[in-house]
């Protein structure tokens, strides 16, 4: 187990705070871009564990000074190497890219001596419509399903094959007042992987749905594109 090795803190422009996780207790963040990296992480099953400031790189600067480097996230996969992640927003980049080459340098050395991966990840792996599906849809992580409804659900879809939210309902049920139980219902088994859907498109009632088996289950990894 990796210990946070440092306190995330603000620079009067960032936001800061913790999440608490299904893999981890606590959560540091110290940006959006890092927020919304966590909620991937959690619900990319092929993470095993994940840890925020995990480790500590000793180096000087230019000046000769010296220096620490904390990597953002060290991230433990099932079916690959471990992952050391920094995590930069595009601007910070193009602001500062000799520092920025720096630390790509002293994570890649660092990971290598440990038997790691190295990358860089920013917004445009993180801000994207599957990063804000993932997001929307921890809202339902502990969101209790009625076994009758999770059942009648699956059935009917498994039935139909391929449906849409909205054309499910309309098969389950013609009391408008109860469609909110049902779609609630569906969030929540998407979410937990029992329904599959393209989650690089941003979900709404007509995207298309199936029931997921171990055959058609799409593990969904670093750098989560399609």
């Amino acid at each position: 187990m990796f210990k946070a090795k440092r306190k995330v803190r603000s620079n009067g422009k960032t936001v800061i705070g913790q999440i608490s996780s299904a893999k981890r207790k606590e959560v540091q963040f110290e940006s959006s871009i890092e927020e919304g990296f966590i909620y991937i992480l959690d619900f990319d099953s092929d993470v095993k564990h994940y840890h925020d400031q995990p480790v500590q790189i000793a180096y000087k600067d230019v000046d000769g000074k010296d220096r620490i480097y904390t990597p953002d996230f060290l991230v433990e996969y099932r079916s690959r190497s471990p992952v050391l992640f920094e995590v930069k927003s595009q601007e910070y980049i193009r602001r500062n890219p000799i520092e920025t080459s720096k630390l790509i340098e002293l994570g890649t050395n660092y990971a290598k001596e440990n038997g790691w991966d190295f990358e860089l990840i920013t917004e445009k792996e993180v801000k994207t419509d599957y990063g804000d599906n993932v997001r929307d849809l921890f809202r339902y992580q502990t969101y209790t399903i009625e076994l009758s409804v999770s059942n009648l659900i699956i059935h009917k879809l498994e039935r139909l094959r391929l449906s849409t939210p909205h054309e499910l309902i309309k098969e389950i049920s013609e009391d408008i007042e109860q469609w909110p139980v049902y779609i609630a219902a569906i969030w929540a088994l998407i979410f937990n992987k029992r329904i599959g859907c393209d989650l690089f498109k941003r979900l709404h009632m007509d995207v298309p749905i199936w029931v997921t088996n171990s055959s058609n289950a799409v593990e969904l990894k670093y750098p989560y594109k399609p």
